[in-house]
């Protein structure tokens, strides 16, 4: 949105608010706007993300979400349960700068499902 957007969208709502309101003071309209505005205008941005030095996402045991700072084992899952804006993974990485060969899975996490798919002998005909 634009900031005669912003300003607008403020307007209406406050506008809306005192038409529903019996008692406020006109002393308040100003403050009342000017945090509305600031509200609009914080809306339209991407999710703030975790403050995380560049790099140090990727770790043997866990992924850091960039997004809420959340260490995972499976990046892929967590950004699709809990992030539904990001329609793949490769949205989540272009949207915060990651490269794109950035692990969806922890690097052990991944080493023990495949040992442990050799081992059961997963995709094998008996």
């Amino acid at each position: 949105m634009s900031h005669d957007a912003n300003i607008q969208a403020a307007a209406t709502i406050v506008a809306a608010f005192v038409n529903q309101k019996q008692s406020y003071s006109f002393m308040d309209l100003p403050m009342m706007l000017e945090e509305t505005y600031k509200v609009c205008r914080d809306l339209e941005s991407k999710p703030k993300p975790y403050q995380i030095e560049k790099g140090s996402t990727v770790f043997r045991e866990y992924l850091v979400c960039v997004i809420d700072g959340k260490c995972v084992k499976n990046l892929g899952v967590h950004i699709k349960r809990h992030y539904p804006q990001f329609k793949t993974f490769q949205d989540y990485l272009s949207a915060y700068d990651l490269p794109p060969n950035h692990p969806k899975v922890a690097p052990e996490y991944s080493k023990r499902r495949s040992e442990i798919a050799f081992a059961t002998k997963l995709g094998h005909k008996k």
